[in-house]
């Protein structure tokens, strides 16, 4: 399955810069080396060419490494999570129909994975969101979110209820099954974040493997 001219004129994509990283001293994590390449230039690779309209939520224009030519989005709500983030990639979006999300410390995301996130959120057109599930758990922050949530994430975004995945029991949600993950994801490192200076080290060794 993979994106059409369509697509990438109907989506857009956001990269969450994420909160301190206190656990990495502060670190820019989209701007940690793994592989040779930033994690950012590999999600950015990602998603070259399956939407026309890709920019970052949060950080700082300071940060190292940041790409010309890939606009910078202050948070609408400082303070306010991942669900700020993506309240404020969807209000960015505008009239996009679905967004798509993508954490700034996953360094494994892949092209193939991104379109068929893209392709379904358009074919399955009543889900207010598609996320994937590993196991028992559920990756909104690398998911597709359909324009008709943004009231939604509004409304809990102004009450303090900052649960992204409580979000999920009032919008109409597909989920894309593990056995559909595997497909794309058969060593199961998609979903490695870095968050820590092990689990940076794990990801460096896996990249050195590939």
């Amino acid at each position: 399955m993979s994106t059409t001219p369509f697509a990438r004129r109907a989506c857009a994509a956001a990269i969450l810069a994420g909160g301190r990283a206190t656990r990495l001293h502060g670190a820019d994590k989209g701007g940690l080396v793994i592989g040779g390449r930033t994690i950012r230039d590999r999600q950015l690779d990602a998603l070259s060419g399956l939407v026309d309209d890709i920019f970052m939520i949060g950080g700082s224009a300071a940060d190292p490494g940041i790409e010309a030519g890939v606009p910078r989005v202050p948070d609408l709500t400082a303070a306010r999570g991942p669900l700020g983030g993506i309240q404020t990639a969807l209000h960015r979006a505008g009239d996009a129909a679905c967004t798509l999300i993508v954490a700034c410390d996953l360094p494994f995301v892949s092209r193939p994975f991104l379109a068929f996130l893209l392709a379904r959120a358009l074919e399955a057109d009543a889900a207010d969101v598609v996320v994937p599930r590993s196991g028992d758990r559920l990756h909104p922050l690398c998911a597709t979110y359909n324009r008709r949530v943004r009231e939604a994430v509004d409304r809990r975004v102004a009450s303090g209820a900052l649960a992204v995945q409580a979000l999920f029991d009032e919008v109409r949600v597909d989920i894309v099954e593990p056995e559909v993950v595997a497909t794309f994801d058969p060593e199961g490192v998609m979903f490695w974040n870095v968050n820590t200076p092990d689990e940076y080290e794990r990801a460096c060794a896996r990249a050195a493997m590939a």
